[in-house]
């Protein structure tokens, strides 16, 4: 709106009216200043960090936009064949990002990128919230492994137990193989060939770790945006999607996070938890043993549980430094849950889903009415808006920016609340986790005070 006005501006300040071309140009230029200036903004991104949750939520919320895209009319995004890691370099991305708006305003006639290496996008966190190790795994998604017939739980559980090892499908027998199938709900004929039965039970392995149920966007467009929020609606990450989403996005979000949320809420539950399984098995096995992210053993009757480490509690300021560990430095736990609320979660082909109902869980039942209500605020809607780019500097840096300042604006308002209630002589502080708190300021006479007692007691 406001470069509408800029141009509106130029227009009748000119002698002659300027030509569709010419303030096609002329949109770039300000575009372009505009964004130039932003990177030369100096912003300390940890001032977006949730001031009731700190680095470290217990509940974080998947969200996704999947019409803030990327318009790919001018744009080829490359693959590289072979990769080593999967791991991305999340400075040297978003320098690349500023470096190249400042070479197009300092020389306009430059052309912007066309061509661009998908592997090297990085996710968006606040340096504090982000893991030692970033990943993006979006070259492995395989949009050819279409729903499989079959119950992908008990394949995953299978694997988990030994029984069925994956690398070495080919030594299996047929009688084995006929078995593996038949456990899985994996249709098969007595005529087919140990090939055919080998052929099944990958095509099962490889929709739970590199297929998607949901709809793929446009060959001109890329695949949106997908971010997890605190139940303040700060948000604590974001991934920018090429190729659709996919379970394996969000599995990328929380293993490039500095702590796993104890729970993860998501309307693709089961798929996420069974993608983490097989792509992090070490990581799961401590966080959720063979439950599959659910509460319980998703192969028992469903039962419903205590978990009083998630209660929602005034927390003690902690000045203690946090260690990296596999332990949530709240909860003090290192159990996680990846889950949904209400009816998010289709249930039809999926006989485990309702294990990874939020509602079996007596301390998270408020959570199903403060996620209705973040689906429905003003802060979700402008975050929900649709929008398109043909230029891929400016759509990384604007999502950048928007999910800074709306976290920010969220931030500045727990900061408000706190101040209005702080005594004379207090400030407001930030713990090792990063939460607001309130600290007593030491007069010198007080210092004084405390030296000679000290002294006297030595």
């Amino acid at each position: 709106d406001h470069l509408c006005c800029i141009l509106e501006s130029v227009q009748e300040q000119t002698e002659k009216n300027l030509s569709s071309e010419e303030l096609s140009q002329l949109e770039e230029l300000l575009c372009n200043g505009y964004w130039a200036f932003e990177c030369l903004t100096v912003r300390d991104y940890n001032d977006m960090i949730c001031g009731i949750c700190g680095i470290a939520p217990k509940v974080e919320i998947a969200q996704r936009n999947v019409e803030n895209v990327l318009s790919l009319k001018n744009i080829e995004f490359t693959w590289p064949e072979f990769l080593a890691s999967s791991e991305v370099n999340v400075e040297d991305f978003w320098s690349t990002m500023e470096t190249e708006v400042i070479e197009q305003v300092a020389f306009p006639s430059s052309i912007p990128i066309t061509k661009f290496d998908a592997s090297i996008i990085a996710p968006f966190f606040p340096p504090l919230m982000r893991g030692s190790v970033v990943v993006n795994t979006e070259r492995e998604k395989n949009f050819e492994a279409h729903m499989m017939p079959g119950n992908a739980s008990v394949l995953v559980r299978l694997i988990q137990d030994e029984a069925c090892k994956m690398e070495q499908i080919g030594s299996y027998s047929k009688e084995e193989l006929q078995n593996f199938l038949t456990q899985c709900s994996i249709p098969w004929d007595a005529g087919d060939s140990k090939e055919q039965l080998c052929l099944s039970l990958l095509a099962l392995y490889d929709f739970v770790q590199n297929g998607t149920q949901i709809k793929q966007p446009s060959a001109h467009l890329t695949g949106g945006k997908i971010y997890k929020v605190c139940p303040h609606q700060v948000v604590c990450g974001s991934k920018y999607i090429v190729r659709g989403e996919s379970p394996r996005d969000h599995v990328d979000l929380l293993a490039s996070s500095r702590h796993w949320p104890p729970v993860y809420v998501v309307d693709l539950a089961t798929s996420v938890a069974l993608c983490a399984d097989i792509c992090y098995p070490d990581l799961t096995t401590q966080m959720w043993g063979k439950n599959q992210g659910c509460f319980s053993d998703p192969m028992e009757p469903l039962r419903y549980v205590s978990c009083p480490e998630l209660l929602d509690r005034h927390y003690n300021v902690d000045m203690t430094s946090a260690e990296h560990s596999i332990q949530h430095p709240v909860t003090k736990s290192t159990s996680r849950r990846v889950l949904y609320t209400g009816t998010e979660q289709s249930t039809q082909n999926d006989p485990t889903a309702r294990h990874h109902s939020l509602s079996l869980c007596r301390e998270l039942e408020p959570y199903s009415a403060i996620i209705a209500a973040i689906n429905d605020s003003k802060t979700s809607n402008v975050r929900q808006r649709p929008i398109t780019f043909d230029n891929a500097t400016h759509y990384y840096l604007y999502n950048r920016l928007m999910d800074f300042l709306s976290s920010r604006e969220i931030v500045n308002r727990q900061i408000h609340e706190i101040v209005q209630s702080c005594q004379p002589g207090e400030v407001v502080i930030r713990d090792t986790l990063y939460r607001l708190g309130v600290a007593q300021i030491k007069t010198e006479m007080e210092e004084d005070e405390e030296i000679h007692g000290e002294d006297g007691v030595a």
